[in-house]
């Protein structure tokens, strides 16, 4: 059904490659029309062939191994780093019916947005946020790379206590690891 809900104002980049849907789950305010974005939300996206042209990878826009979930945030962060900028339209209205929808950013939200996701979302979602720091680790400083330390652990402890099954995505991330092309 329609709703004044927001699906996505966009994605946005978190420290330790972390990336979260600007808004998603509150009501429309207008809170978020000067936010700045990373990329759109796969939601609902359009883009200039030409960029996408500039950041293929193996003649594809997305990445081949990252079937659903995280695979608009890697585009994304690919136009980005090419030096691309996007922005949220904010008077283009779109309804998304949302199947894994989140609220809020702190550890204990995200904890508890995860209850009412399907354990395929979950896998999916678990093994492209490893692609993606195996993807982009070599180029991020220093600092970022502490911090994509972090959250990889994080995740890892959360995953050992609370989600078990997630740790065979290991084993599928080692089968894919001659496949992940290093961002360059």
């Amino acid at each position: 059904k329609k709703t004044e809900i927001i699906d996505s104002r966009g994605i946005q980049l978190k420290p330790g490659l972390r990336f979260i849907d600007i808004g998603q789950n509150q009501i429309d305010k207008g809170q978020f029309d000067d936010m700045k974005i990373l990329g759109p939300s796969g939601a609902a996206a359009m883009y200039r062939i030409s960029a996408l042209e500039k950041i293929k990878q193996n003649h594809q826009f997305f990445d081949e191994l990252m079937f659903m979930y995280k695979e608009d945030c890697d585009l994304a962060y690919r136009l980005y780093l090419a030096g691309f900028k996007s922005r949220c339209v904010t008077e283009a209205i779109v309804y998304h019916d949302r199947t894994a929808e989140a609220k809020g950013e702190s550890d204990i939200q995200v904890a508890l947005n995860r209850r009412r996701r399907s354990r395929q979302t979950k896998k999916w979602s678990f093994l492209n946020q490893q692609i993606i720091f195996i993807k982009y680790w070599h180029i991020q400083s220093i600092i970022k790379k502490l911090s994509v330390l972090r959250y990889a652990f994080k995740m890892f402890v959360f995953v050992l206590l609370f989600e078990q099954y997630l740790l065979k995505q290991y084993w599928e991330l080692w089968k894919v690891r001659h496949k992940i092309k290093w961002y360059c």
